[in-house]
């Protein structure tokens, strides 16, 4: 209750000091990310809500407080300045061997455990991808991480990918990657610092006999 009357009166306090009085509109698409998730904070640009962000989602708003010259040109980082490479990838046995060692299978329940295992004792292709370090919102990541399938939307809303993919349960997606591909995901094992996602999927073209079935 003294939570609710601090923000009241943050609120009342904003729009009785200026002239204007700032309109706050929710769409369709937020309102459905705050229902799935509450606990992600709804971070909007009233003044009054700078106030109630959390410590590890301040620096969201950092921005707004910096004041520059109107004339001043600001320069946009690249892609080099925003992601550092800490290795490449590799397809080496030692590589593979490693990665193999590092799986948490004694984490997993008996039925993951034996999925995980079908797989992996008859591998046809392996590489490990390059491992790269990048600044990120701790709530922000945290949520996308729980909720892969919002990635994809904005993706699509972008215009930088065709992919699809649609939750089927608490831990298991489908996905269309719109080339013919097509398969499910489910997730065996999640942790703050690891996922481990099982997948399978079916790829078909008029230009090959019969469809390529693979797990992953």
């Amino acid at each position: 209750m003294t939570q609710l009357i601090q923000r009241l009166t943050i609120l009342v306090i904003t729009v009785t000091s200026t002239i204007t009085v700032p309109v706050l509109t929710t769409s369709a698409q937020e309102a459905q990310i705050n229902e799935r998730d509450g606990q992600s904070p709804a971070l909007t640009k009233s003044a009054a809500d700078q106030y109630l962000l959390k410590d590890t989602d301040r620096q969201l708003t950092e921005f707004q407080t910096e004041q520059k010259p109107a004339d001043q040109q600001i320069r946009v980082p690249d892609e080099e300045d925003l992601i550092s490479m800490l290795s490449k990838g590799s397809s080496t046995r030692a590589a593979r061997k490693a990665c193999l060692a590092q799986l948490p299978l004694d984490q997993l329940t008996p039925a993951n455990r034996t999925n995980a295992e079908y797989v992996l004792k008859d591998l046809s292709m392996f590489r490990t991808l390059p491992k790269i370090q990048f600044e990120v919102n701790h709530s922000a990541y945290a949520f996308f991480i729980a909720h892969p399938d919002v990635v994809v939307s904005i993706w699509r809303e972008m215009k930088l990918s065709e992919f699809q993919m649609w939750q089927t349960g608490p831990y298991s997606y489908e996905v269309d990657a719109g080339d013919g591909t097509v398969g499910t995901l489910e997730v065996i094992h999640q942790t703050p610092k690891e996922t481990i996602v099982l997948c399978s999927g079916v790829y078909k073209s008029p230009l090959i006999a019969k469809p390529i079935s693979a797990k992953a």
